[in-house]
């Protein structure tokens, strides 16, 4: 299953047909944390596990150790700069390794996706863990439940942000643009008739 239909992996059906084989069996799905990879080996008995998503958004997944993601987003960067990598690849890795953070500082996901060089990217990125860092300190050090350090993964299932309001959002840009063709039909002038001077006093249809 995919996007929104996605859903937990039956690994009780993966236990049963690694039962059957004589064959090495690899599961793929449901691995989030090296926790999960411990708890599948155990429960299944497979001879290994994948994960597609989960490595895209924690690439230290494997290693077993807890690294946060503004520092692996610090670490990508500079791997990028001495590569050469694509700047629409670097940006889209940035904005899954960096998709709790900027579900919560909208602002930032907007300089991010404004950004076109790997230096704005890196702006962009040391702004959310500066804000990150900042929230943290304010809490004594915990992390706030509400505002996770990593959540891409989960985005289908526990979304995170202000889903409401990016509704209403969404929902009055369609109205608008949907009203739009039809105001301008019905203010256009009759075919004679003089065109009224536009002044800087006409109101602007913005986000919610």
């Amino acid at each position: 299953m995919k996007g929104q239909h996605t859903g937990p992996t039956n690994w009780e059906a993966v236990k049963i047909v690694k039962s059957r084989l004589n064959i090495p069996v690899f599961l793929n799905g449901g691995i989030e944390t090296f926790e999960d990879v411990e708890r599948c080996l155990a429960e299944t008995g497979v001879d290994g596990v994948m994960s597609s998503e989960a490595l895209l958004e924690t690439p230290s997944l494997f290693s077993g150790r807890h690294v946060s993601q503004d520092q692996l987003t610090a670490e990508y960067l500079e791997l990028a700069k001495i590569y050469d990598a694509p700047k629409s690849a670097v940006k889209a890795h940035v904005f899954r390794f960096l998709y709790a953070g900027l579900q919560t500082n909208i602002d930032l996901r907007a300089q991010l996706g404004a950004a076109k060089t790997l230096e704005e990217i890196g702006l962009a990125a040391a702004a959310v863990r500066e804000r990150r860092s900042a929230e943290r300190a304010a809490r004594g050090g915990v992390e706030d439940p509400e505002r996770p350090d990593a959540g891409w993964y989960r985005r289908y299932r526990n979304p995170l942000g202000d889903l409401a309001g990016t509704a209403v959002t969404r929902a009055a840009r369609k109205a608008a643009a949907t009203a739009a063709p039809v105001a301008s039909e019905a203010s256009a002038p009759a075919e004679g008739q003089a065109e009224a001077p536009s002044g800087d006093g006409g109101t602007d249809v913005g986000d919610a």
